[in-house]
């Protein structure tokens, strides 16, 4: 019986060699990257890292789950092919990223600029024409070069050096708000965006609180109270139109602002404190 199975078998072997078929061998499995010898057919591929399945694709060495580059044995980015890079990312290039919440509505800074400047032009032609809430005086009699109240009209000097006091101030204002909308943008992980469309609108900002000091009262220390209260209320308020936030964001800008200008200030008075030593 056997015999006859081995020679029916043998037969059709005969008969498939005769008919021009040749049975090809099993191929020997190849092995793995990992020197296991286990076969990896592209139906099955698993990634060595994280054994999610590979793609089909045999010329695909990426792993599209976790970036595993079989070839080279490293993590890379799977979008870009690209070894990742080891270095820690940097806080301050992350908040210049396009995807993050800007800090501010982009837009065309002219018109702020027109609009801050018109109203600095107003302030300066009323120091020029020396206008009384702008100059110290007693009794409605201004100082004279001796510091005496007998002037009915504040000097000429006088005037100039408020103008130009007037100018820096704004100034050292601008400069510390956009440190602040730095600093803001950092704290909040939002984008800065354009830092010249911010510093316009603060302008405007500042330039609106100066109109302020236009408030002429006959009691020195009222005038300076409703100074100070007028223009902490339009900075505020003028500051949440102006950049178009009511929110945390908004409070955090105005802290920083105001911590800025408490180290600012000081310092610039101890400069000018101690030039005339040089």
């Amino acid at each position: 019986m056997h015999d006859q199975e081995q020679g029916g078998s043998g037969g059709s072997d005969e008969q498939a060699s005769s008919d021009g078929y040749e049975l090809e061998p099993t191929p020997a499995p190849t092995p793995d990257a990992d020197g296991s010898g286990s076969a990896s057919t592209g139906e099955d591929r698993r990634c060595q890292s994280c054994g999610a399945p590979m793609p089909e694709d045999d010329s695909v060495m990426v792993c599209p789950s976790c970036g595993y580059d079989i070839v080279t044995n490293r993590v890379v980015d799977p979008r870009t092919a690209e070894p990742a890079s080891a270095e820690p990312v940097n806080e301050a290039d992350s908040t210049d990223d396009p995807e993050l919440e800007p800090l501010a509505t982009a837009g065309n800074p002219m018109p702020w600029l027109i609009a801050a400047g018109v109203l600095a032009i107003i302030v300066t032609f009323t120091i020029l024409a020396g206008w009384t809430s702008f100059f110290p005086r007693v009794d409605g009699r201004f100082l004279d070069a001796e510091g005496k109240p007998v002037l009915d009209a504040p000097r000429v000097a006088a005037r100039f050096g408020v103008l130009v006091r007037y100018l820096v101030g704004s100034g050292v204002l601008i400069a510390t708000g956009v440190v602040a909308l730095r600093i803001t943008s950092r704290i909040e992980r939002l984008r800065p965006s354009d830092l010249a469309m911010g510093a316009s609108r603060l302008a405007l900002v500042v330039a609106a609180a100066s109109l302020c000091r236009l408030i002429s009262l006959d009691s020195a220390w009222l005038q300076m109270m409703m100074h100070l209260i007028g223009g902490a209320v339009v900075v505020v308020g003028g500051t949440m139109l102006a950049l178009g936030r009511r929110d945390r964001v908004a409070i955090v800008l105005l802290v920083s602002w105001a911590l800025v200008m408490l180290l600012v200030v000081p310092v610039a008075r101890l400069v000018s404190w101690s030039l005339p030593l040089f």
